[in-house]
């Protein structure tokens, strides 16, 4: 004689294989082996999973790509599409467009790498991290403007000093928030030996010379002395690699240089 069972409720849900003989379980009697392409509500019912929809087509279909929600509030929510070296834009349904033309911008980031990116947002800044480069910021100022950048931490973090003899020697006057390219006389203690590389991009540089104090740290004498070195400093990013001994150099501060061989550095932002 065969037997019927009637079960009207799948509030349990899908089970894990070491239920599947459990008969004496509630969670048996109230749940199934598979519920593909369905959703359980609340009461135990269930619906059929409702269709996604076309939005549009990814740059190229031959690689993956990584969706990061971007949401400001509840009028500005954006996804973000990272792919192979590019980010696009997708708000209210479609794609953000800037003269009928995908809104896309630039970043390091390879195919493997977008898939393994850690992110955070505050705000109007989303904050991206991958063991492969240092860490960047995406800030929005419009649905059509977006913007990826280093992020500025304050004075390092750095890696050891370069104890060889090195001598560095930026090319101009150095003024707080300005790119100064810094040639160095030799690549010895630079990456052991090798002198500087595309990996270098976005690594922190503290240039520290012997002198004397010559202000009070005051904001009309803003010249102090490193109080860990007994050294004056300047510090920044590196932007750009011209060859193994010349970079480019975005100063974020400085602390008590004075002239020195011509090179003055002025501007306390630190």
């Amino acid at each position: 004689m065969t037997f019927h069972y009637a079960q009207t409720s799948f509030s349990r849900g899908e089970l894990t294989p070491k239920l599947l003989e459990r008969t004496e379980l509630e969670y048996y009697r109230l749940g199934l082996a598979m519920a593909r392409n369905w959703l359980v509500l609340r009461h135990g019912g269930l619906i059929r999973r409702p269709p996604t929809e076309f939005i549009y087509d990814v740059k190229d279909h031959g690689k993956r790509v990584q969706l990061i929600p971007f949401t400001f509030n509840a009028d500005q929510a954006y996804m973000l599409e990272f792919g192979d070296h590019y980010m696009r834009v997708y708000k209210d349904g479609g794609i953000v467009l800037d003269g009928g033309v995908p809104v896309e911008i630039a970043t390091p980031f390879t195919e493997a790498e977008a898939l393994e990116l850690d992110f955070s947002q505050s705000n109007d800044v989303l904050y991206l991290a991958h063991k492969n480069h240092y860490p960047q910021r995406l800030t929005r100022t419009s649905h059509e403007n977006w913007q990826l950048d280093f992020v500025q931490f304050t004075d390092g973090p750095y890696m050891g000093p370069n104890g060889s003899g090195t001598k560095a020697l930026p090319v101009s006057d150095i003024i707080a928030n300005d790119t100064i390219q810094v040639q160095f006389d030799r690549p010895n203690g630079i990456n052991g030996g090798a002198g500087f590389g595309a990996s270098d991009l976005g690594r922190y540089f503290r240039w520290e010379h012997p002198g004397k104090l010559i202000g009070t740290g005051s904001s009309t004498s803003p010249e102090i002395e490193d109080p860990d070195t007994g050294q004056f400093i300047a510090w920044g990013q590196i932007t750009n690699v011209v060859d193994a001994i010349t970079i480019d150099v975005l100063w974020l501060g400085s602390a008590g240089i004075e002239s020195v061989s011509g090179i003055t550095l002025v501007d306390n932002i630190g």
